[in-house]
């Protein structure tokens, strides 16, 4: 089961986008690491209010900071795109990394990596942990959280080159081709 903030999940990553198998995530003709992202998916029935939420990385520290306005719909997905060329469409956010850089780290031996979204009103936060094999969180410098949410979720894998960590029908994780913006 899915670990929740406040009705919110982690519902899909793309970690390692680069060789032929990379994936065209804002559609501008190039396939790079700028096109890895992060989907929150509302897993609740009402909507939910983004302001003050905010997306940490052991390895990175501070991805991205939702502002005033953002939303998501009851069902419905935000995804955070390394960089989006272009003016992003409704529930996408540009990350601001620079074309072609990495996003995220890979997964793949020393590559680890955990990923927390966090509510900097209260402090809760919630957490994935991945790689090959995941290691134990290690919260950077800086970060908001003070309260873990659920268990901390973990996937081994060495995210395979244009692959994605999605869900499938039971919540579980799995790996497959990816699907930015669409609920899993």
């Amino acid at each position: 089961m899915a670990d929740r903030l406040e009705g919110l999940i982690f519902s899909e990553f793309l970690v390692d986008n680069a060789s032929a198998a990379a994936f065209d995530t804002d559609g501008d003709g190039t396939r790079n690491k700028s096109d890895e992202f992060i989907e929150l998916q509302n897993a609740s029935s009402s909507p939910i209010s983004l302001d003050g939420f905010q997306v940490w990385s052991d390895s990175e520290g501070l991805l991205f900071a939702f502002g005033a306005g953002d939303t998501i719909a009851p069902g419905g997905t935000a995804t955070i795109v390394g960089q989006y060329s272009g003016t992003p469409p409704a529930g996408f956010y540009d990350a601001g990394r620079s074309e072609g850089n990495d996003f995220l780290r890979d997964g793949g031996g020393p590559r680890f990596d955990t990923i927390y979204l966090v509510n900097t009103a209260t402090g809760e936060y919630i957490s994935f942990s991945y790689g090959d094999p995941p290691r134990a969180p290690t919260p950077p410098t800086g970060f908001t959280g003070t309260s873990l949410v659920g268990a901390g979720e973990t996937f081994d894998s060495n995210g395979p080159n244009g692959t994605a960590f999605l869900r499938d029908a039971n919540g579980d994780w799995v790996e497959g081709s990816p699907d930015p913006g669409s609920p899993g």
